[in-house]
């Protein structure tokens, strides 16, 4: 096994890399989850999950998901907490088998996300809600062993950290981003642009969603951060990847990002999970 060492000012992190990475039983997760309400909200309409499964199976799992809700007071958290539960219930039975059958996750993802949305409109309507008036963003990602698969819906974003350094693999559903898309904005005014929180999809604004699950492939020694847009619309990526370059613990490095957006004005709700891959 080949070991590159990524020295920083607080330490090494190791990424080892192994010449059979399709030897996923030798693999571990390492993952942490927070939240925080931050300095200017007086409620936190995020909801953020992780369960990672025990060492008795084989390969490895893990579900991972941040939410931001949308709306007044109790609507996001409700949009927020309805989409968790919803998907939770769903796919921890599937992961929690001793075989899962790969070629029906992608759809048993798919099928839990619209149930998601078709739970939170339900609600709205239930409840006289306008359900443009309540919805949520959501970030779902699900490991098994190696191999990663991703729903994405809103303006909270997934990363991956390896040796080339962070890059984002999700793309902002939101007016922005697709003003910087068509040349109208330059990326850096997606922070302080005034149409910044306007969303373009999100879950729970109309009875029917089109959902792309992803699927793509991790490697020993990654890190996968997923968060609401209360880090990075005020921890710029360079900031964000210094801190995941710490020899640390997700545990740790959650807590880290946590307080750099607090202190970078805190304006927004803030979520953060960290997940490692690592050698067993």
């Amino acid at each position: 096994m080949a070991v590159v060492d990524w020295t920083t000012s607080r330490g090494r992190f190791i990424v080892a890399e192994s010449d059979d990475m399709g030897s996923i039983s030798r693999i571990k997760i390492e993952a942490a989850a927070a939240s925080d309400r931050g300095v200017e909200r007086s409620i936190n309409q995020d909801v953020v999950y992780q369960w990672v499964s025990e060492q008795d199976l084989n390969p490895p799992r893990a579900l991972l998901m941040v939410a931001d809700g949308m709306g007044g007071h109790q609507e996001g958290e409700v949009a927020s907490r309805l989409a968790v539960e919803t998907i939770n219930n769903i796919l921890l039975p599937e992961l929690r088998k001793k075989r899962i059958d790969k070629n029906k996750i992608t759809e048993i993802i798919r099928t839990a996300v619209n149930e998601s949305n078709a739970s939170i409109f339900d609600y709205a309507i239930e409840n006289d809600i306008i359900p443009q008036d309540m919805g949520t963003t959501l970030d779902c990602v699900v490991l098994v062993g190696i191999e990663a698969y991703l729903a994405h819906v809103g303006d909270g974003r997934v990363y991956i950290l390896d040796r080339d350094g962070l890059r984002q693999i999700t793309s902002d559903h939101s007016a922005v981003a697709e003003m910087v898309g068509v040349g109208l904005l330059d990326p850096e005014e997606i922070y302080t642009h005034p149409k910044r929180n306007i969303l373009t999809q999100g879950l729970g604004g109309d009875s029917k969603l089109e959902v792309i699950v992803e699927k793509f492939d991790v490697s020993i020694g990654e890190r996968i951060l997923v968060c609401s847009d209360g880090l990075w619309g005020l921890v710029r990526d360079p900031a964000i990847e210094k801190i995941l370059l710490w020899a640390s613990p997700p545990h740790v490095l959650v807590k880290e990002l946590i307080a750099a957006a607090n202190e970078a004005g805190g304006e927004d709700n803030i979520s953060i999970i960290i997940c490692d891959i690592l050698p067993a």
